[in-house]
């Protein structure tokens, strides 16, 4: 896989970046290099537990985006951002 990896790395920056940059940048001496994320799996639970704790202990805030990058999880749409709002608020709440 990560013979495969590496071919469309540079398929892709021969046949992408280079003309991309090289339109937009006539005279360029440096391009850019594409990048894959790493093959090998993280583990996402002990990933999860040590955001976890680090949240419940205030070290880093539950909204941060690279949190959701480094899980793997979309960002959250208005409708969810709305919900958890009021879960964090209930006090804010009409009876």
């Amino acid at each position: 896989l990560e013979s495969i990896q590496r071919n469309v790395k540079a398929l892709i920056e021969e046949e992408i970046v280079r003309p991309l940059v090289d339109l937009n940048f006539p005279n360029a001496k440096k391009y850019p290099s594409f990048q894959f994320r790493p093959l090998a799996d993280k583990d996402i639970t002990k990933l999860a537990s040590v955001f976890n704790l680090m949240i419940n202990t205030g070290v880093i805030a539950p909204s941060e985006d690279w949190i959701r990058e480094e899980l793997g999880m979309p960002a959250p749409s208005e409708e969810a951002k709305a919900e958890l709002y009021k879960r964090n608020h209930p006090e804010e709440q009409e009876d």
